[in-house]
Formats: structure tokens, C-alpha cells, sequence
């Protein structure tokens, strides 16, 4: 059974250990194992950490569940995704700031716009080109 529910909100099942054993797992090179190892014994990818003083703490092991978790522009994402970006602009609300990244917000208009230019494709022609010009550079030196 991959959902409980508690209060009619669902909830992934709790990964079948201890607080201290998930610090101590997190905190060393294992960490991965770990996580893996609670995935198999829970028979699911997406489990809930037994860490009480935090908000619920749900690990996704899905890989495509996880990069649906992060395109989706309805999903809050976590602050500190966006915290070198922050750092670097002062603070100062950007295309890559945390603040104003909702949908409607100001900057939603200019992400559609520039998403485009990093569309496989034209990444892949400007690194031919790229390319071309650092064989060009080579040649004169």
C-alpha cells in the first residue's frame, strides 16, 4: 500500500526506522544505500523520513517522479534551491530568485520566453558553433 491517509490527506508510508539511524545514515557516505534500502524493504519510492522536528521529510527515489516534482510550477520548491542565485543578485528578486517564481508572478512571462533558447536543439547548434570557433582560435596560436 503505497498512501495512508491521515485527516483525508495522503501520505506516503514511514520508512521503518529511527530518527537517529536517518541522521546517522544521512550524515555518512551510505546515504544513498540507505535510502535505497528503506525504497526496497517499503516496496515504494516515495517514503517519509521519521524526523519529527522538521515539516515531513518525504524522500522521492523516483527519478522521473522527482523531475516531475521539480518542473511542475505549481510545486513550492525548497529555498535553499535558490540561494546562490540569491547571494549573487543581492537579493533582489530575478528570474532565479525563490520570491516571484509562482505562476502569474512577473517573472513567469520572461521563463516562457527564455526556455525556448535552451531547448536541446539550440544548445546543441550553439556548441557546433562554439566548437568551431575554438578550433578556429587553436589554428592561430
Amino acid at each position: 500500500k503505497l498512501w495512508t491517509t491521515l485527516s483525508d490527506t495522503p501520505q506516503a508510508p514511514r520508512a521503518p526506522c529511527t530518527m537517529l539511524e536517518c541522521v546517522v545514515a544521512m550524515g555518512s557516505p551510505e546515504s544513498v544505500s540507505f535510502f535505497r534500502s528503506m525504497a526496497q524493504r517499503l516496496g515504494a519510492n516515495v517514503f517519509r523520513l521519521p524526523m519529527p522536528m522538521l515539516q515531513p521529510f518525504v524522500v522521492v527515489a523516483d527519478p522521473k517522479l522527482s523531475r516531475a516534482i521539480l518542473e511542475d510550477v505549481t510545486t513550492v520548491k525548497p529555498e535553499f534551491l535558490y540561494r546562490d542565485a540569491q547571494l549573487m543578485t543581492g537579493g533582489y528578486s530575478t528570474i532565479f530568485s525563490h520570491r516571484d517564481h509562482g505562476t502569474g508572478s512577473k517573472w513567469q512571462r520572461t521563463r516562457k520566453f527564455v526556455a525556448a533558447a535552451f531547448h536541446p536543439r539550440h544548445v546543441h547548434a550553439m556548441n557546433v558553433a562554439c566548437a568551431e570557433c575554438y578550433v578556429t582560435w587553436i589554428n592561430k596560436v
